[in-house]
């Protein structure tokens, strides 16, 4: 069971590169920056080689089935068949070679001339976006994308956050608090949530095969 959860979370968080000397934490608060903000599942994905030098040679492509539209406008941008395509330059960590498909994520994205998140550590590296009639994944240089389960505790904040009806950055600190406890062992509490998370629904999963 625990391989399992593992071999997930490895699946989901690509292999560190040398992109970035100092890493630092995700805020979600930079949520509000994105352009628009979906719920859909994976229908295609590919790596996008284009034989840059360095750690990051490439980029990836999504190409997804909208199930929800949270905030912003992507009525302009949809395929003949419905879908989203956008890509993800992740100037943090090399792109999976795969991606999990028929499930649900949570993706905040950007127009690429739009400001990306700010740089919280010493230095990173900031590659511009190659597909500019395209959306790309919200990613502050040197922290993680807005790529989440849709069940994952990290969606469901943003989720409500963005659909609340009162001042979204206090209700984002509320739930954040209540959710992570956010004090000096914070993202130690906040790893070992990810990881009951996710083997609860495994369980499950595996509880509903047998």
């Amino acid at each position: 069971m625990l391989t399992k959860v593992v071999g997930l979370l490895a699946f989901l968080m690509p292999t560190q590169s040398f992109a970035c000397a100092v890493m630092t934490g995700m805020e979600l608060s930079d949520v509000f920056l994105a352009d628009a903000v979906i719920v859909g599942q994976v229908v295609d994905y590919e790596i996008v080689d284009v034989g840059r030098q360095g750690p990051l040679p490439n980029y990836a492509r999504f190409k997804v089935r909208i199930e929800k539209v949270l905030t912003g406008d992507v009525s302009q941008n949809l395929n003949v068949d419905n879908t989203l395509t956008f890509t993800w330059d992740n100037s943090t960590f090399g792109e999976p070679e795969e991606f999990q498909r028929r499930v649900s994520f949570l993706f905040a994205l950007r127009n690429p001339t739009s400001p990306l998140p700010p740089l919280r550590s010493g230095s990173g590296v900031i590659l511009p976006t190659l597909e500019t009639d395209s959306f790309t994944v919200l990613q502050a240089p040197c922290a993680g994308a807005f790529i989440f389960d849709n069940y994952s505790p990290q969606s469901q904040i943003l989720q409500q956050v963005l659909e609340t009806k009162r001042d979204p950055n206090l209700e984002l600190e509320i739930l954040e608090e209540f959710v992570f406890e956010r004090d000096a062992f914070g993202s130690m509490r906040r790893e070992i949530f990810m990881l009951e998370h996710e083997l609860r629904r495994y369980r499950s999963t595996d509880n509903k095969g047998q």
